[in-house]
């Protein structure tokens, strides 16, 4: 269920003082804020909207590593996208993942 769209906020078509990403986005299963299916479906519709407009992300993702990288790999176009991971909970091997796929984690 969607609660609001993305796509009720103005856009700038002459590209001044536009958006230079989309973000922060991603989702955070340690502290369930929002519940986890309301989470990955607004995430799904902010990679949307980064692959619209051809935009980096920039994202966090908290004890949600397997979602996360479902997520993006549902969104047709997303593996085109520049992803930043500025923030996540995961070990090593999520780490090792992150940079297989050209994502740009920050410790």
């Amino acid at each position: 269920m969607m609660f609001w769209s993305l796509y009720s906020f103005p856009l700038a078509e002459d590209g001044k003082g536009t958006a230079v990403a989309v973000g922060e986005c991603g989702l955070d299963f340690n502290r369930n804020f929002s519940p986890q299916p309301v989470q990955r479906q607004v995430f799904k519709e902010q990679v949307e909207l980064a692959v619209e407009l051809a935009l980096p992300l920039f994202c966090h993702e908290r004890d949600a590593h397997a979602d996360f990288l479902d997520v993006l790999d549902q969104v047709p176009g997303a593996g085109q996208l520049r992803v930043c991971v500025h923030c996540f909970t995961g070990e090593e091997k999520e780490l090792r993942e992150y940079v297989r796929r050209g994502y740009s984690p920050k410790l």
